[in-house]
């Protein structure tokens, strides 16, 4: 996987992931298999196939979640908190 296809994603494309990953979790298939299910186009194919790689399958898919949530979370907080300026 590499964390750097990460930094480039929007917060949008973060919580998709993080979504497809939790699904492919759930259902016991692949992240690629939810995203002909489910859409999501916007998400980097090599980010998929990445994370589709079956040497990575649990630990990174925790790690993916992870990352989206503290991103979105992180963004919605700051969208809904005033700048103090």
């Amino acid at each position: 996987m590499n964390p750097e296809l990460f930094s480039t994603l929007t917060p949008t494309q973060l919580a998709g992931i993080g979504i497809l990953a939790l699904l492919a979790y759930r259902e016991k298939t692949d992240i690629s298999y939810q995203q002909q299910e489910w859409g999501f186009w916007d998400i980097p194919e090599e980010l998929i196939e990445s994370l589709d790689n079956p040497g990575c399958y649990n630990q990174d898919h925790a790690i993916v979640v992870a990352n989206a949530a503290i991103k979105v979370l992180t963004t919605l907080n700051a969208e809904a908190i005033p700048s103090a300026s």
